[in-house]
């Protein structure tokens, strides 16, 4: 066999902003310029994605009759050793299985850890496994650190890695795992092509050298005669001294060209060996970029070389900024952008790292019936099947809260063989019965009690309850009873005999090749709980994405950073240039810490950063650019990129070359998108302010039947008397009974209702304790669903035991009780109006005299605001004395108290006296009541509230927010 000739490996340099996909089909043109045609078919080409593989192939076809040359992936190399030969398919979920149990031990062995965090881990573990394959380090060098300079949790990590070899060691079967597959394919083809080179050209175009496993296989292609590597992004400004210290510090990594300088070094080469390869669109731009991007150490050189630029006019005239206030309008603004350049004829291109951003542009575009093609796709766990198979698990699960379950019967997927809009009216009104009744949790008794109120949706309820049916799981199942289980679910709500008959479409194909994989490991013996389950299928739905191809624009791409690397377009939009987006948060590592991962030889966080500094310098050198950011984002203020801020600092430094007129024209040019998407949403006519409204409805309509609580409304928000008892509108529910202060109120009016029984007895500390918490236990099981509520509810009543105990105790030796929970009314000639409501407790003195009492579970109420505001126990005391409550004998009432069981209980005390004197009270609650019967008088809006930011059940309605507390009441007749 003959060695292969020495030669200095042909390396060539595609400069920033080039179509890298364009110059490389005329590379390889040239290549075949006087030969034969067949020429071609010998020419092999590797390159980074299928995206670029496709357009590859379509610049040829639109060629003419031409040959192909043999376009293959740098990921898959093993048609160059073996024809025919495929890609080992990755088994993430398998390995995923087998490392779970091993996880769970660990997870039961460290206490800061929970079962929920096993899958996690699984799944952080898989991908350190992989990265150890694919840069080639020894599992066995885990052995050799030494993590005495570590804390207990990284020794702990590394004894656990390292207990786990025997697995990993059958992972270096290549067959077993696709990385060492591909490291395995890349060492072998090397010692091939090194005993007996390939005679064929070979060209690997587009790729870094990144990655180890990339890096051999460009080492191993440059040695061949006919080897030939195509760099993209490569910086030919940067000066000799600066290639030079690239390598000198590893903090360098985070740099755009890096990796150029590592592999260069690696084959022996200097960067003055790259060849140009393509013309740059902006030359005098990718200088001024090139200066920007200078590793830290070296950015005195701005001051140096920043002058030598000559005016930067020419360098960012088809450079816009957008600084917009928030995502929204960002959104918005890029899609203006977007929809002016197709004006042109041009072809645009988004480059969004941020999928949420890109479907925001995707949105905005809409209104045009303006279709991206998004490379990205959607997650598959967004798509309606994804969405719906996310439900169905959760209902088969044993899931049956309302917002649950209603999500799964609205979703368009659910049938249950009727008209979809009969269908929809029906549950719908069940929405209603569930939000009406505060159902916490979804049961047969609930349907049957739906079905009484609503015969004619018997066959819904009987198809509904059917549907629920399942059994419910077990903590710990095999793998197929689970799916089994989920596809029982999956077929009663679609409708449907056979999945097949679900997984259609586009999304539908994606779909059904995760749920096969799920299939395949479902025939082992695997065992897990349903939420893991849960959780592999989300995992599996948001790790894949299916592409929209119908109706899409090919002139409109949404690209993400690795798409964009080889690619080209006319206009080119960086999109969310905000730290944390470019460049992306690196992920923390639960298993190995920066410093181990040095030590291992495996990647920093840097390399990632280096990589997105690549991704900007290319893409910021196209023809035209577009930088857009948001200001803020979900509220919080944000950062720009480390990489705009360079350039924006760069330019504003630069007073001589006209660098400061030059920003403040990008941004005018980002302006001019920013002022019309301002405009978008905008009425066409003027929206006058809502007044702050006091109605007066006609007298007639008026209540004069007020509840006991109605009145502190009526002092403070009569507006909400006006729309609750007028236009009788009430609150919805929400769906999930909400564990807030008004039902904690309700919860423990009823325990301490059956505690203060006064036909118990109370001369037993423990006795009363006991009771206590038997009472407590069986109402809050009945009516607090969230577990987490139940136990802090009562461990507070717990708390308070001793103090409801010596309170009652001295509360009976002053006298009796005669009930809790005791209903009154009482009529007010003066005014027609009557008040009812409910004493939570009345006792009568040995005196023969009365106490009220009403129990708080929060702050109690101020003397200043039982004077003016919260008159509840004063008009009750009124009421008591006027013989108002069942079965309590008129009597005069010595005090009232309120007894707050909060968290630090209280109890207070209020002498019936001047301002709270029962004796004038008839006359006051007369005259106050009287004026609401007044025809001229209107129910305001938020008359006397507690906090100007207190939000009430009808400030919508009011519009409140188009108004503030300092504006003018205006009263308007209403019906008259």
């Amino acid at each position: 066999m003959r060695k292969s000739e020495s030669r200095k490996p042909a390396m060539f340099g595609v400069p920033p902003g080039a179509d890298f996909v364009d110059v490389l089909y005329r590379f390889l043109k040239d290549l075949a310029v006087d030969r034969p045609p067949e020429y071609m078919a010998t020419i092999g080409v590797l390159v980074p994605s299928r995206r670029m593989q496709r357009r590859l192939r379509t610049l040829f076809e639109q060629s003419g009759n031409s040959l192909l040359p043999r376009i293959g992936l740098v990921t898959d190399v093993s048609h160059l050793l073996s024809p025919g030969s495929k890609l080992v398919r990755p088994n993430g979920l398998g390995r995923i299985l087998e490392l779970k149990d091993v996880v769970a031990r660990l997870v039961a062995l460290d206490a800061r850890l929970s079962e929920g965090d096993t899958i996690d881990l699984t799944i952080s573990l898989t991908k350190l496994l992989d990265e150890l394959q694919g840069e080639g380090v020894p599992f066995a060098r885990l052995e050799a650190i030494d993590p005495k300079d570590q804390s207990g949790h990284w020794d702990q990590s590394l004894g656990f890695l390292r207990a786990i070899r025997g697995y990993v060691d059958t992972l270096s079967d290549p067959q077993n795992d696709p990385e060492a597959h591909h490291r395995s394919n890349v060492l072998a083809l090397s010692d091939l092509w090194q005993a007996s080179p390939l005679d064929s050209p070979l060209i690997i175009a587009g790729s870094t050298g990144s990655r180890s496993t990339t890096r051999l296989l460009m080492r191993a292609v440059s040695k061949l005669p006919q080897g030939q590597i195509l760099l993209p992004g490569f910086d030919f400004d940067l000066p000799d001294e600066v290639w030079a210290a690239l390598l000198e510090n590893e903090r360098f990594e985070d740099h755009p060209q890096y990796r150029f300088a590592k592999l260069l070094t690696e084959l022996g080469l200097k960067h003055s060996d790259v060849t140009p390869l393509g013309d740059a669109p902006q030359s005098a731009r990718n200088k001024l970029v090139s200066l920007a991007l200078r590793p830290a150490p070296v950015t005195d050189q701005w001051m140096t070389e920043g002058p030598r630029l000559g005016e930067l006019s020419s360098a960012t005239s088809a450079l816009s900024l957008i600084e917009a206030r928030d995502a929204k309008l960002e959104a918005a603004a890029i899609a203006i952008a977007i929809r002016a350049e197709l004006s042109h004829g041009k072809r645009i291109a988004l480059i969004a790292p941020d999928a949420t951003l890109a479907r925001r542009v995707t949105a905005e575009l809409k209104r045009w019936n303006i279709l991206p093609d998004d490379s990205g796709g959607v997650p598959l766990i967004l798509t309606p099947i994804g969405r719906f198979l996310r439900h169905t698990a959760q209902i088969a699960s044993g899931a049956r809260d309302g917002v649950e379950l209603m999500a799964l019967l609205k979703h368009p997927l659910t049938r249950n063989g009727v008209e979809r809009g009969e269908y929809m009216r029906q549950t719908q009104e069940f929405e209603l019965f569930v939000r009406q009744k505060q159902i916490a949790q979804i049961d047969s008794e609930a349907l049957e009690n739906f079905a009484a109120l609503n015969t004619d949706t018997s066959d819904w309820v009987r198809w509904l309850t059917e549907a629920l049916s399942s059994r419910r799981p077990s903590v710990q199942g095999k793998l197929s009873d689970i799916m089994r289980l989920h596809e029982t679910v999956i077929t009663r709500f679609a409708g449907i005999d056979d999945l097949d008959d679900l997984f259609l479409g586009d999304d539908g194909r994606k779909v059904a090749e995760v749920w096969a994989e799920f299939v395949r490991q479902a025939e082992t013996d695997t065992s897990l709980s349903f939420p893991d389950y849960i959780e592999l299928l989300e995992n599996a739905l948001r790790s894949e994405s299916a592409r929209i191809q119908t109706g899409v624009r090919p002139d409109i791409v949404i690209w993400g950073t690795l798409e964009a690397r080889v690619q080209g377009a006319d206009v080119v939009i960086l999109g969310g240039l905000n730290e944390g987006v470019w460049p992306e948060q690196p992920n923390a590592d639960p298993w190995l810490n920066r410093a181990l991962r040095r030590e291992l030889g495996l990647l920093l966080p840097e390399r990632q950063i280096g990589l997105a500094a690549h991704d900007f310098q290319q893409a910021v050198g196209a023809q035209s650019v577009i930088l857009s950011r948001a200001l803020r984002s979900d509220g919080s203020e944000t950062v720009p990129s480390r990489w705009l801020s360079r350039l924006t600092n760069l330019l504003n430094g630069l007073k001589d070359t006209g660098g400061p007129q030059a920003l403040r024209d990008m941004t005018s040019r980002g302006d001019h998108f920013l002022a019309i998407a301002s405009r978008l949403d905008q009425p066409t006519e003027k929206v006058v302010a809502s007044i702050r409204p006091a109605p007066a409805p006609v007298v007639s309509t008026r209540p004069r039947d007020f509840a006991i609580t109605d009145i502190q409304r009526l002092i403070r928000d009569p507006y909400a008397i006006y729309a609750r008892r007028v236009l009788r509108l009430k609150p919805l529910n929400p769906l999930t009974p909400e564990m807030d202060a008004r039902v904690k109120g309700t919860v423990f009016h009823r325990i301490l209702e059956d505690f203060f029984d006064p036909e118990t007895p109370f001369n037993d500390a423990e006795d009363a304790e006991r009771r206590l918490k038997d009472i407590s236990a069986a109402i809050l099981s009945k009516t607090v669903p969230d577990e987490t509520t139940r136990l802090a509810w009562l461990t507070q009543l717990q708390s308070n035991a001793e103090w409801l105990f010596l309170g009652e105790v001295e509360r009976r030796e002053a006298g009796r009780s005669l009930g809790n929970e005791i209903p009154g009314r009482y009529a007010i000639a003066e005014s027609g109006c009557s008040l009812r409501g409910t004493a939570d407790r009345i006792d009568q003195l040995h005196d023969g005299s009365l106490v009220i009492f009403d129990y708080k579970t929060g702050t109690l109420p101020t003397k200043t605001e039982i004077e003016r505001f919260d008159r509840q126990l004063i008009i009750e005391a009124m009421m008591a004395e006027n013989g108002a409550f069942r079965d309590v004998p008129p009597n005069a009432v010595s005090h009232v108290t309120h007894l707050s069981v909060g968290r630090t209980p209280s109890e207070q005390v209020t002498n019936l006296e001047d301002e709270n004197s029962t004796s004038i009270m008839p006359g006051r609650l007369s005259t106050f009541l009287q004026s609401f019967l007044d025809a001229q008088h209107g129910y305001q809006s938020r008359r006397v509230m507690d906090d100007i930011r207190y939000g009430g059940d009808y400030d919508h309605l009011a519009r409140f927010g188009e108004w503030d507390d300092a504006t003018p009441v205006t009263v308007e007749p209403v019906g008259q």
